[in-house]
């Protein structure tokens, strides 16, 4: 899997909203936020425009998105925020020059589908905040957090909790995010896209028995079946209504007793909701009684 450069200050960022309009007080705060912080910022071309509650029409997304894509020398793509959209253009566009200058693409919630696009070409992802997150007072940490990231200062380590008794150390590629994007677009997946990875889900507004029929649908398809464990991340307004099983449960009577589950990843639709990089390798290690997650920093190129 390919891991984009790091990012260095003067760098420059592209902000794009390939799914629903953001609020354009949030937007300009976060893109101001950014400038401050020694980053240039572009932003692309039809980012303003609106089509009911889309960020311009589907052609006007679509051309935001392939001219980030294209882009000569920016760095990151980070999308100013999710909703819904991204479904409807996705199977429009063209890597090959995605490919020859990779970026980080970073976004959560809709951004699901580009991630999932992208891993499956060989480019590693950030599940993490996006452009009107880096306004927000909620969200600092998990801001500087992907900043530290992002320019190879920090290593990404998370405490988790171990829903069920086993002990051994897991490492392994790390895929998923929002768990009705990818119950969406399971028929799309390359086969095997899970196999042995550590399947990172999370969630937001749904009740616990859709949550279950949405798993139900992504095991019965094969698409989860040969994970190597699962990992719970942010289910953020998501009400049991009397389910009378956890969230971890379910995985289990599906899974069966011999996959690991983890939970509480700082990850998701909550406030802050700190990054995770998709299709990076990941270590999941007991240390005394606390288990970690851990992804390396990225390595600097030295010229």
């Amino acid at each position: 899997m390919i891991n984009p450069a790091p990012l260095r200050s003067g760098d420059l960022i592209l902000v794009i909203s390939p799914s629903y309009s953001p609020e354009v007080s949030d937007l300009e705060s976060g893109i101001q936020t950014l400038i401050r912080q020694g980053y240039r910022v572009e932003r692309g071309p039809n980012l303003e425009k609106t089509w009911g509650r889309f960020a311009g029409t589907d052609q006007e997304r679509l051309e935001d998105l392939q001219w980030a894509i294209n882009h000569p020398s920016a760095r990151i793509i980070l999308c100013s925020r999710g909703g819904y959209g991204l479904s409807r253009i996705s199977e429009q566009l063209n890597f090959t020059k995605f490919a020859q200058n990779p970026k980080w693409v970073v976004g959560f919630s809709d951004v699901t589908f580009l991630h999932c696009m992208l891993q499956a070409r060989g480019f590693a992802a950030i599940h993490g905040p996006m452009a009107i997150h880096y306004g927000q007072l909620a969200q600092i940490p998990a801001c500087l957090a992907q900043n530290g990231f992002l320019a190879g200062r920090l290593p990404i380590r998370y405490e988790l909790q171990a829903e069920f008794p086993f002990d051994l150390t897991i490492n392994g590629q790390i895929s998923g995010g929002n768990l009705s994007l990818l119950a969406h677009y399971d028929c799309r997946l390359p086969e095997g896209f899970f196999k042995d990875k550590l399947v990172f889900i999370e969630e937001t507004g749904e009740a616990y028995h859709k949550i279950d029929r949405m798993l139900s649908q992504l095991f019965k398809s094969g698409v989860f079946s040969s994970a190597k464990a699962f990992i719970l991340g942010q289910f953020t307004d998501c009400l049991d209504s009397g389910f009378p099983i956890s969230l971890a449960e379910m995985i289990r009577e599906k899974a069966g007793d011999s996959v690991p589950i983890f939970s509480g990843i700082p990850a998701g639709h909550g406030k802050p909701s700190f990054p995770l990089v998709l299709g990076m390798t990941t270590e999941i290690k007991r240390q005394g009684k606390q288990w970690w997650l851990k992804q390396d920093e990225l390595k600097v190129p030295i010229f």
